[in-house]
């Protein structure tokens, strides 16, 4: 079945993409998200980006404004002014999504982000930290904020996307 709304519907499909990259664009590369248009379907999140190794924090943001380079985009979407707590647990904050490894990501089964509805995060932004998210809920200066991401070191806007990946 094929239909189109304010969002652009493949078979009932919505799609975004996010360009993330550096100041110095020496880390680049592509964000997905992918979402059934049914309720309480996951959303997909896929990840390939360059130049970064190790463990890295990820998040998205608040806002998609890059005025001012990642600075600008806000702390980590949070509808529901929930504590930052482990990506793993239960209940989380919508924008936190754990770490991403070796520029790598994949998530097939992130039923907090969505491209639809009170959760949206079309049009936000998302970035990688300097930090992994230590998935602590320390309440010391920087934890209880981020999980210790510290300052973000490449960023990017969600916009949805005419594309199936």
């Amino acid at each position: 079945m094929r239909f189109y709304t304010n969002f652009h519907l493949i078979d009932g499909v919505v799609h975004a993409i996010a360009q993330i990259r550096s100041e110095d664009n020496n880390v680049n590369g592509v964000v997905t998200f992918e979402q059934e248009r049914t309720a309480y379907s996951p959303c997909i999140i896929r990840a390939n980006i360059a130049g970064i190794s190790g463990e890295h924090g990820f998040a998205i943001l608040d806002w998609g404004n890059m005025v001012g380079g990642c600075d600008t985009m806000g702390n980590t979407f949070n509808p529901d002014r929930i504590p930052h707590s482990p990506f793993q647990k239960r209940h989380h904050r919508v924008g936190t999504l754990g770490n991403i490894i070796d520029g790598q990501y994949e998530d097939r089964n992130n039923r907090y982000v969505s491209l639809f509805g009170r959760n949206s995060v079309l049009g936000r932004g998302i970035a990688i930290f300097e930090n992994p998210d230590d998935t602590t809920q320390n309440r010391t200066v920087g934890h209880d904020f981020n999980g210790y991401l510290g300052t973000a070191i490449a960023c990017g806007i969600i916009a949805r996307s005419d594309e199936q990946f």
